[in-house]
This record gives C-alpha cells, sequence and structure tokens, in this order.
C-alpha cells in the first residue's frame, strides 16, 4: 500500500537505530579526528530488495530518495523534495500523488501533515521540544465520532514521549496508543537505548528530513536496544557492530534483533558516500 511508504515503520525496517534525536542547531562529535569531512549518505544497502538511496541537488540538499523494501511487496518507490524561501524541506511528493508538508517556527520543526491526491489530510504529526531537545511527538489520525459513523475526528492517535541521557542521546522513548473503545491513550510500551557507539550517524547532514521521518536523529548511532511491552516484558533486543572509515563514518552494520520466543535474525547493511 502506497502509504506504508510514508510510514516510519518503511524506514525503521532498514534503519532502526541509526538516527536518534539531538539538538538539531548543533551536532556533538564523538571521538573522531579533527577536520572530519561533511560526507553525504549515497545508499544505504541490505539486499536488492531492501535499499535506500540519496539524491542531492548542486547546492548539496537533498533532491531525491528512492527506496526499496521487501516487506512492502511494492517496486521501487521514489519521494522528491522541494524547498521554501528558508532553505528548509517544505514539502515531500511521492509518485502516487501523496505529499508532506512541513511547517517550522523558531528555526525548529514543528508539524508535518500528509495529504492525499486530493488535498485530503491522512495524518499529521506535532513536535514539542524542550532545551533544544524533542520531548514529545504526537501522530493523528481520522478517528470515528462516537455518535456519528460517518463523521471523523483528527485525534493524537500515538505519542512518543522522549527522555535523554547527560550527553542529550535518548535514553527511553516511550509510546501510547489510543484505545478505539476507550477512546483513550494506553500504555505501549517503551525502547530502552541501552549503548552508543561515539561515532558519526550518517544521516547526521539530513537533520530535517530526519525529524519529519523517523522524529529521531543522533550525532552517534546505537549498539544495543531493548523494547518493552506494555507490562515490562521484552519484546525485543537488537544489538549492532559496525566498521567505520578513517573518521568514523559507517561502513557496514551487522545487525542481530531476537524477538521474545524466536531465534535470532541477523542482516548486514553497508554504507556508501558522495
Amino acid at each position: 500500500m502506497p502509504l506504508r511508504l510514508l510510514s516510519r515503520k518503511m524506514f525503521l525496517a532498514m534503519l532502526t537505530g541509526f538516527v536518534l534525536l539531538t539538538s538539531c542547531k548543533k551536532d556533538n562529535d564523538h571521538n573522531v579526528p579533527g577536520n572530519v569531512p561533511n560526507r553525504k549518505i549515497a545508499k544505504l544497502y541490505q539486499d536488492p530488495q531492501n535499499y535506500i538511496e540519496f539524491t542531492y541537488n548542486t547546492d548539496g540538499s537533498l533532491s531525491k530518495i528512492k527506496l526499496a523494501e521487501e516487506e512492502t511487496g511494492n517496486d521501487v518507490q521514489t519521494l522528491e523534495f522541494f524547498y521554501g524561501d528558508n532553505k528548509r524541506i517544505a514539502n515531500i511528493f511521492s509518485e502516487q500523488g501523496y505529499r508532506i508538508n512541513y511547517r517550522y517556527e523558531n528555526d525548529r520543526l514543528i508539524a508535518t501533515d500528509t495529504k492525499d491526491a486530493t488535498g485530503q489530510t491522512i495524518t499529521s504529526g506535532s513536535y514539542f521540544y524542550e532545551n533544544g531537545n524533542l520531548t514529545d511527538f504526537g501522530y493523528f489520525m481520522p478517528f470515528p465520532l462516537p455518535n456519528d459513523p460517518n463523521g471523523i475526528l483528527y485525534k493524537r492517535v500515538r505519542e512518543s514521549k522522549y527522555t535523554y541521557n547527560a550527553d542529550r542521546s535518548i535514553k527511553v522513548i516511550t509510546t501510547n496508543i489510543r484505545n478505539p473503545f476507550t477512546d483513550k491513550l494506553e500504555s505501549a510500551g517503551r525502547r530502552a537505548y541501552e549503548k552508543y557507539d561515539n561515532k558519526i550517524n550518517p544521516l547526521k547532514s539530513l537533520p530535517d528530513f530526519s525529524y519529519g521521518f523517523f522524529q529521531e536523529l543522533n550525532p552517534s548511532n546505537v549498539l544495543k536496544e531493548v523494547a518493552y511491552d506494555a507490562d515490562g516484558s521484552v519484546e525485543e533486543t537488537v544489538e549492532r557492530s559496525f566498521t567505520y572509515d578513517e573518521y568514523g563514518y559507517p561502513l557496514t552494520c551487522v545487525e542481530k534483533t531476537t524477538e521474545a520466543g524466536k531465534a535470532p535474525v541477523t542482516k548486514t547493511l553497508t554504507f556508501t558516500y558522495k
């Protein structure tokens, strides 16, 4: 389904853990040599059915991304980026006619909305910050009105709350989801980021893209994360090991995911740069 292309899950299947939030005004350099070149990610590759390619304009801004994900069953999809007078992403268009609009305030992304080819709003997102960190993200969708089967109201159907370590890396993301029977937001679990590599996030030069699609961006990469359900039981554990170039940019990543009660699944990603 085309909407999957615009969902966070589409990207997380390939990129989980490489983009976690910090201040969008300044990146923190961790254990990398001086005079580090600003390399732009060109491709993240798992296999011919799972990859993402990045194309840039002559000024270095992101122009297009090309996506393939086996899980969706779709052909390769392309998203095209357009910019406003502030030189920040204003709109993203899909081949199917879907459009994502970005809205900023005080130099920060505060809202996104996704519209279909007719201009109807499908989903929207809201961003709230404290001390330069994203602390609350709300995801809105049409929600049935209780006394009108044909009526809808856009409600916050999912929200994420963030806590941080002293170095401003994410510590825990707690998620709540609206229960359609009680019409209340209820706990859906949390994800704890237990260990980082203190190297360079390959998407660090694309903050607006990362905020809009992942609601996360971090200068370094996650080595271990654990997901818990609403009762506190472990749902899955993800562990990663990287190789790097001389500046600390990732070249390969071996990721092992172990879901509760299942055998581990391992995949390998490779990174190329412009």
